[in-house]
């Protein structure tokens, strides 16, 4: 090698990153063999250097299999274990190979995390002197229906119904009254006309109210 390496105890004889490819300083720190400097100064290097990340990997790989050679070939049962000697147990750097692990285990979660929701929007389902209005919403976004409740019997809940103008329940729930209103939330739906069908509470309940929705 080119430059001089201290091992355990000494100093790195040049800054830091200029060994980056160097497979003696590679092989001395997969072996444990540097000065607490260096290895501190490898380590950072490691988390940005995916070559040498490689390298290292190969290196760990061919001591491993040097080790399994040696033990292949030791003498009978207590006898000397002398290949022990030649070389050291070695464990993988715990930074970059602990900074390699949390990017493998945010690839694998962050797919599964909830995407970004907007929020729903309002739609106000009134009454103008008898006469149920039609409203409109956007497709494809959450929907949060206002319906009105004037003159109507007095429930602590009631059943909300939306339907497809050509056939097909969209939602199907139940809604707690809040003073002159209750509020009811719908998943996006695709453009096209349905019906918001307002019932009194339980399975069969008279249908109250009965409200054109457009989506666009």
């Amino acid at each position: 090698m080119s430059r001089e390496l201290h091992a355990e105890g000494g100093n790195p004889a040049y800054p830091p990153f200029q060994w980056c490819g160097d497979e003696e300083a590679l092989e001395l720190y997969a072996l444990g063999r540097l000065s607490p400097e260096m290895e501190e100064q490898f380590d950072e290097h490691l988390l940005v250097c995916h070559a040498c990340q490689d390298r290292l990997e190969q290196t760990d790989s061919d001591i491993a299999t040097m080790r399994e050679m040696l033990a292949q070939r030791q003498p009978a049962a207590g006898g000397l274990q002398w290949w022990k000697h030649l070389i050291p147990s070695f464990t993988p750097r715990p930074v970059w190979a602990g900074a390699l692990a949390l990017f493998a285990l945010a690839a694998i979660l962050v797919p599964q995390l909830p995407l970004f929701q907007p929020a729903p929007v309002d739609v106000a389902l009134s009454v103008v002197r008898g006469t149920e209005l039609n409203a409109s919403a956007p497709g494809g976004a959450p929907l949060r229906l206002r319906i009105d409740l004037t003159e109507l019997p007095a429930h602590d809940r009631y059943r909300v119904e939306v339907v497809k103008a050509a056939g097909g329940v969209v939602l199907s729930s139940e809604a707690a009254r809040q003073d002159d209103h209750l509020l009811a939330s719908c998943e996006g739906m695709a453009g096209g006309s349905y019906w918001v069908r307002l019932y009194a509470p339980g399975t069969g309940g008279q249908l109250l109210r009965e409200f054109g929705l457009t989506v666009r």
